[in-house]
């Protein structure tokens, strides 16, 4: 469920990063400040629509969890974080941020199917978390919505069932 101060925040935060403001996260340690802009294009990369970095998904992810997740819950993804770089280092020497897109997919790969063979439930999963978060920060945003989605107007006319034109996108609703 979205909070209407999380979509405030991040509409107000994302148009001044837009405008040049550095991006200053709410609860993500700023030592990880240039890891989240990379899982969440790891996740939803750039291809013919903009990725997740482009959309700005970092900041509604940091907002979402700041404001939405009880205590426990921000711990599971804040050490999530830690994780992350701690296990980039140990199969490369290198932190997330710097390995290829290759080491990137087979790390959180790798951390996904841990996550589904210890039958770990969302709230205590930070890959469940970050997955869930940036598909739906992605589709609230402007570029997710309008390119990477058909964009219908809503409401709009009736239309029924209506058969998708060969390469046709599904649909998006949004006040954009």
């Amino acid at each position: 469920m979205l909070s209407g101060s999380v979509l405030s925040d991040y509409i107000r935060i994302a148009g001044s990063v837009k405008k040049g403001a550095e991006w200053a996260p709410r609860i993500v340690p700023a030592r990880h400040a240039a890891l989240l802009p990379e899982l969440v294009e790891t996740i939803i990369p750039a291809t013919d629509t903009p990725g997740a970095k482009e959309a700005l998904v970092h900041v509604f992810v940091d907002l979402y969890v700041k404001d939405c997740y009880p205590k426990a819950q921000q711990e599971v993804f804040l050490k999530g974080l830690d994780s992350i770089d701690e296990r980039g280092r140990k199969a490369s020497s290198r932190p997330f941020p710097e390995l290829s897109k290759d080491a990137r997919v087979a790390l959180l790969t790798a951390i996904e199917k841990e996550s589904w063979v210890n039958n770990e439930p969302l709230e205590r999963s930070f890959i469940k978390m970050l997955k869930n978060l940036t598909l739906l920060g992605f589709y609230s945003s402007k570029p997710g919505a309008t390119q990477a989605a058909e964009y219908e107007r809503s409401p709009g006319p009736f239309g029924g069932c209506i058969d998708l034109k060969p390469g046709q996108k599904g649909e998006a609703m949004g006040p954009f």
